[in-house]
């Protein structure tokens, strides 16, 4: 070697530092100031701005020119802090410099105007793939990459509150989402009960988020249902997702409507309208529009704005990774999405429609009902509704489908209306299923309690396949499967059609259907009376949970 400090060895950074120091010594003209750390050098100039720097960088290459270095103007970063600064024409070495807007020295990003907005962008950018890089080399209890890490995000939340609360806070201040905090790995999840799984549509999409893009989800979705709320801004027959609703009230607003033109002796009609792919089609302007109409604050507009800007989603599937870009679509499994969703629906919730017309919705389950004097006035009236319905799906890039649309009379002069939506004629069918209800066409509910008896012992058949370690199931997971799963799938919705079980036929129906588990929880024979079987269990009729649950319901205000 006839020249140069080897790095990695001991000596080398201090004999450096030794050389350099004849450039620190240097005597530069008045308002220059130079400074190193290692081999960085920078210098900030004041007074006659271009004199005095051009004159410094001078000194500067002239002093490394007489100890063989070189300053290379190409990798040279001018920064102005003062707009009348950039009036000045710098030059090093023969080479004019081209002012930046931000300088990164020492590994902090130094902007014009020095509130380091980009460098946290950088910081938070940066610091996520390097998490993540460290956890796919973690001990393999915690977990591959992004899954099991809870642990850690809250440890880091423990340690750090206030960090953590900067940084979320300068989030919202500088109206940035950073990428890796939305980009959403994707969970396919079969659909229950479908009969072809080779269709696309029989499959559901849940996207999974890091925990701290969760947390800025819920924070800034807080502020927007606060704002609608405060305001009164959110239409109230949206009954999904919504604080101090459920599918009781839902149902029981469009029954309502039902019975009081029954008594009215008008004709009644409700339509369960179907939209395709409902939150994987929501269309972003649209959601902007409505943030806009509701005066969504600007700050929490414009972080919207960027959440939605340039996220992506992973699948990893079969030893592969897909990698796609969004450009609509609410993800399901995310905190914001379901807000998101009812804020784009509250427009069709707020459409005029004809006299007679009602619409309500429980997330993207829509129900229109129509009531009118005669068949002719409820044809036109609901026709003109699905009209306005379609029209406004079509505004906003969401598709009505007729084929899963239902259509059902509650009087027989109704079905003599021809209903039609987008050109489809619709067939009045006996039944429809409503927010997990089957309503029949004289609204006596037999084939939901039908429904009802039957759908208990499936469930409970799949669930004991699970939980047998040898032959049958422990009957201590047979009284758990009944008391968490079994009695309040049987009392769903029981304030709605609760008052049919005082019925006999039904409450033997009911009781037929308990002594099996009876039977099966207390290892009994079958000659064993069903009194006996259920004091043994310490079960208590079925038809007393329901009418507990109708009784409740009557005294929180629901009508039957």
């Amino acid at each position: 070697m006839s020249k140069g400090c080897i790095q990695g060895s001991t000596c080398g950074p201090v004999l450096w530092n030794i050389i350099l120091d004849e450039l620190l010594d240097t005597k530069l003209p008045a308002g220059c100031h130079i400074q190193a750390f290692a081999d960085v050098v920078t210098a900030a100039s004041a007074g006659k701005l271009e004199n005095a720097a051009n004159l410094a960088l001078h000194h500067i290459v002239e002093w490394g020119r007489s100890v063989k270095l070189e300053f290379g103007p190409t990798k040279t970063k001018l920064i102005a802090f003062t707009p009348k600064a950039k009036t000045a024409s710098i030059n090093i070495d023969g080479h004019r410099l081209c002012f930046v807007p931000e300088v990164k020295h020492l590994g902090v990003i130094l902007d014009e105007k020095l509130n380091f907005g980009k460098h946290l962008k950088h910081v938070v950018n940066r610091a996520v793939p390097i998490f993540n890089t460290l956890c796919m080399y973690s001990r393999p209890t915690w977990g591959a990459h992004l899954e099991n890490i809870n642990t850690i995000y809250q440890q880091f939340a423990a340690d750090y509150p206030r960090l953590l609360t900067d940084i979320i806070n300068r989030c919202l201040a500088l109206q940035h989402f950073p990428n890796q905090w939305k980009t959403a790995f994707v969970k396919i999840i079969p659909k229950p009960g479908k009969s072809d799984y080779s269709a696309l549509e029989s499959f559901r999409p849940i996207g999974l988020i890091p925990v701290f893009g969760k947390l800025l989800e819920k924070l800034f979705i807080r502020r927007v249902t606060y704002h609608a709320q405060r305001n009164n801004l959110f239409i109230k027959f949206q009954f999904g997702f919504r604080e101090q609703t459920n599918t009781c009230e839902a149902i029981n607003t469009a029954l309502d409507i039902i019975r009081q033109a029954k008594s009215n002796k008008q004709l009644s009609i409700a339509i369960s309208l179907d939209i395709k792919a409902a939150f994987d089609n929501a269309w972003w302007p649209a959601l902007f529009h409505r943030l806009r109409h509701i005066q969504c604050p600007n700050n929490i507009f414009g972080l919207i704005q960027d959440y939605v800007r340039d996220r992506e989603v992973i699948l990893d599937y079969a030893g592969r990774r897909v990698t796609k870009t969004m450009s609509k679509g609410c993800i399901q499994g995310s905190t914001c999405g379901p807000v998101l969703w009812n804020i784009i629906l509250d427009e069709l919730l707020d459409t005029k429609l004809p006299a007679g017309c009602h619409i309500q919705a429980f997330a993207d389950d829509v129900l229109l009902v129509a009531t009118a004097a005669s068949a002719g006035k409820l044809e036109n009236a609901a026709n003109l509704a699905l009209h306005h319905i379609v029209e406004w799906g079509r505004s906003v890039k969401l598709a009505f489908g007729p084929t899963k649309t239902k259509l059902i009379a509650f009087t027989p002069k109704a079905k003599t209306a021809s209903i039609n939506i987008d050109g489809h004629r619709l067939c009045f069918v006996p039944e429809v299923k409503h927010l997990g209800v089957i309503l029949d066409e004289k609204l006596n509910f037999g084939k939901h309690v039908k429904h009802v008896v039957n759908r208990p012992v499936r469930i409970f058949n799949t669930l004991c396949m699970y939980s047998r370690p040898t032959w049958g199931a422990h009957p201590e997971n047979i009284s758990t499967i009944y008391q968490q799963v079994i009695v309040p799938t049987i009392t769903y919705a029981a304030g709605i059609w609760g008052h049919v079980a005082q019925k006999r036929c039904i409450r033997r129906a009911f009781e037929s259907m308990q002594r099996g588990f009876a039977i099966k929880a207390i290892r009994g024979f079958r000659t064993v009376s069903t009194a006996a079987a259920l004091a043994l269990a310490q079960y208590t009729k079925n038809c007393e949970d329901i009418m507990s649950s109708f009784s409740h319901a009557r005294g929180v205000g629901i009508r039957i």
